[in-house]
């Protein structure tokens, strides 16, 4: 059976290496989850098979915005942890707790995997993101230094976002680089590649916040050569255009993600950028479409977005009293720096309106 399962999986890796340049991320996306779909009805108790199908479930949800696919990720890790408990079944449903914001559940989840292999440093980025996201800044710098010794991708990374968040951006720029380094290194797969073009554009984006915009092209040409359909990609080429006064390139990027994304916030950025064209009547239409979208996922019991429309009533200046409630509410679940930010944004409006 272990013999059978490895052949498969290595063919499969082999599929997606040879075709991943030719085929769109989505596209590609839908192929591993048809693939493992039929993979489990051919060998219903090879239990990793659910996993690996699980985290091309969230991969679809970080893609397209799905909200079924999050469902369906926990159906199927539910199963194998009912089966099969194992080190990275728990792991990836730490995953899915952390993008959905949901910290505190993540957290227990990620601790039920350290216990199975507490020096497994693929834990390292995802612990020190939990951490982060209940606003736990200390207990990340305590965690990482408890993991200090031989310098690895998942370390480097996991430093890059503790300085991130701490808005040390050159420092956070070379962990990311050192990560790159370490991707590069290893021998080519799908994943590689995507841990690869994660750091490059992670580089990118620390000279863009720190307004370094020459060293910021630099980076994003380097990947954009590995991938020019990645999403996270074109959202920091759009902020790029942006940030050197071309809002018009800016916004044909992030026009161009929307057929393949229901992810509200393409449709929030798109809104901002077409108040800074005076584009009002498409400002508004992308307003209402991120509005439509960011509730759509609150009406179906995810809490994820809750930070994010609450942010988009505050950027209009609408509904904000009602941005105000959602702001605190995400605050039970998400107590970071941009969670904080988005509650001060609309504290501020809203004692300007009380005063006015």
């Amino acid at each position: 059976m272990a013999t059978k399962y490895l052949a498969v999986i290595l063919s499969f890796c082999f599929l997606s290496m040879s075709k991943a340049n030719n085929i769109s991320e989505i596209t590609l996306n839908v192929k591993n989850i048809d693939y493992y779909q039929n993979q489990i009805q051919l060998h219903p108790t090879s239990y990793a098979l659910y996993t690996i199908l699980a985290t091309h479930y969230i991969n679809k949800a970080k893609l397209t915005g799905s909200t079924s696919a999050l469902t369906n990720a926990q159906h199927n890790l539910e199963l194998v942890l009912k089966k099969q408990p194992n080190f990275s079944a728990y792991k990836t449903m730490a995953d899915l707790f952390s993008y959905q914001h949901k910290f505190k559940e993540a957290l227990s989840w990620a601790k039920q995997a350290a216990k199975i292999h507490s020096q497994d440093t693929s834990l390292f980025p995802l612990m020190t993101e939990i951490y982060l996201g209940l606003g736990q800044t200390n207990k990340a710098k305590t965690y990482l230094n408890s993991k200090l010794g031989k310098s690895n991708y998942h370390l480097e990374a996991a430093n890059a976002k503790l300085n991130v968040a701490l808005k040390k951006h050159d420092i956070a720029a070379t962990h990311f680089k050192a990560a790159a380094q370490f991707a590069n290194e290893v021998k080519p797969s799908y994943q590689q590649q995507k841990a690869l073009l994660w750091a490059m554009v992670n580089i990118a984006g620390m000279y863009l916040d720190s307004n370094q915009l020459k060293l910021a092209k630099v980076h994003l040409d380097k990947a954009t050569l590995k991938n020019p359909q990645d999403k996270f990609l074109n959202i920091h080429w759009a902020e790029y255009y942006q940030a050197i006064g071309h809002n018009d390139k800016a916004l044909l990027i992030i026009q161009d993600l929307m057929p393949i994304s229901h992810d509200p916030d393409i449709y929030a950025i798109a809104s901002n950028l077409a108040i800074k064209l005076q584009q009002t009547d498409l400002a508004l239409q992308y307003y209402e479409k991120a509005e439509q979208h960011y509730k759509k996922i609150i009406n179906e019991n995810f809490i994820y977005t809750l930070g994010g429309l609450a942010q988009l009533y505050c950027d209009n200046n609408r509904n904000l009293n009602k941005a105000l409630k959602l702001a605190k509410q995400n605050l039970l679940y998400k107590n970071d720096t941009q969670a904080v930010n988005t509650l001060k944004c609309i504290v501020k409006k809203v004692a300007n309106i009380d005063h006015i």
